[in-house]
C-alpha cells in the first residue's frame, strides 16, 4: 500500500534525495515540511516545501527511477494539499517540468520556476476513467445533460 507521511527521519531523506535526485541535503531542510512515500513499508520517494518569504516552495520531490509516475504523482499531490493548507502568497514548484504536470494543477511559469495562487490551485483528475471532472473535460462543453 502507497503512503504519504510526514517524515522527520533527516539521514533517511539525505539518502534518498542522494540516490534519486543526485543533491545532498542543504540548509533549507531544517526547515521545511519533509513527506516520505513508502510502498508497503519501503521507502519509495521524498519532497519537501518551505517558506520563501510569503511563498511557500515545493521542491526535491523525487521517487525510485522505476516507480511508475502515479508515485510522483501521489507525492506531489500531497505536498501541495498541505501547502494549500497554510496561508501563502503562492505556491511555486522549483524543479524544471515541461511534460504540463505543473500546469495541470493550475501553476504558471514564472521564469525558472512555476507560480499558482493557493485559490487557484486545481486537482485534476488522475484516472482516465474516473467520472470526476477534470482539467480537460473542464475545457470543453459540458456532454449532453450534464451542467457545470
Amino acid at each position: 500500500m502507497l503512503k504519504v507521511i510526514e517524515c522527520l527521519d533527516i539521514e533517511l531523506i539525505g539518502r534518498l534525495r542522494q540516490a534519486h535526485l543526485g543533491r545532498p541535503m542543504d540548509g533549507r531542510d531544517n526547515f521545511s515540511w519533509q513527506a516520505l512515500l513508502t510502498d508497503d513499508g519501503r521507502p519509495a520517494g521524498t519532497g519537501r516545501f518551505y517558506r520563501r518569504g510569503e511563498d511557500l516552495v515545493i521542491d526535491c520531490v523525487a521517487v525510485e527511477p522505476s516507480a511508475p509516475p502515479q508515485y510522483y504523482d501521489l507525492l506531489f499531490r500531497t505536498l501541495l494539499f498541505k501547502a494549500v493548507s497554510l496561508p501563502a502568497a503562492r505556491i511555486c514548484a522549483a524543479e524544471e517540468r515541461t511534460d504540463g504536470f505543473y500546469a495541470a494543477f493550475g501553476f504558471q511559469k514564472k521564469g525558472s520556476e512555476w507560480a499558482v495562487l493557493p485559490k487557484d490551485v486545481v486537482f485534476p483528475s488522475s484516472c482516465k476513467d474516473c467520472p470526476a471532472p477534470c482539467k480537460e473535460r473542464q475545457s470543453g462543453p459540458a456532454p449532453e445533460g450534464e451542467k457545470r
